[in-house]
């Protein structure tokens, strides 16, 4: 069986507002990871990246089909590669929903400008549960 798309989410997030929210210790420890806490402070706090982050945790949750809820902030994790491409790895509710799915593959992008990061999160995998996951071919039916 080809691998299938079964979610994607996308989100927009107002860097300014995440600069402010930097200011708060305990923003930083209920959303990032000490990873994201460790490359975030390399970058010297950047407001842009700790945002392009934060959507990246949007976008996924809302890939999971279920926004934040019932997982932590930290359940989603962003690194980036050798080349400086960022890639997403899932801990506790958040990996059990992605396996439960059926899922195999995480991709996202992130983009920002001046005031706004955006990230989009595409999972891909066998479809396990067809509630959730359809083939495009029977979404007529």
């Amino acid at each position: 069986m080809s691998a299938l798309i079964i979610g994607t989410g996308i989100d927009i997030t107002d860097i300014t507002r995440i600069a402010i929210m930097l200011r708060r210790d305990n923003f930083i420890k209920k959303i990032y990871t000490p990873v994201e806490q460790e490359y975030l402070s390399s970058k010297k706090m950047n407001a842009q990246s700790a945002a392009g982050i934060f959507a990246v945790k949007e976008a996924c949750s809302k890939a999971l089909g279920t926004g934040v809820r019932n997982m932590a902030w930290t359940d989603i994790e962003v690194r980036h590669d050798q080349l400086g491409r960022p890639y997403a790895l899932l801990y506790n509710n958040a990996r059990e929903l992605f396996e439960k799915l059926g899922g195999q593959s995480i991709h996202i992008s992130i983009s920002h400008e001046r005031f706004f990061a955006v990230a989009q999160c595409v999972l891909e995998g066998e479809g396990q549960n067809e509630k959730y996951c359809k083939r495009a071919a029977d979404a007529g039916d």
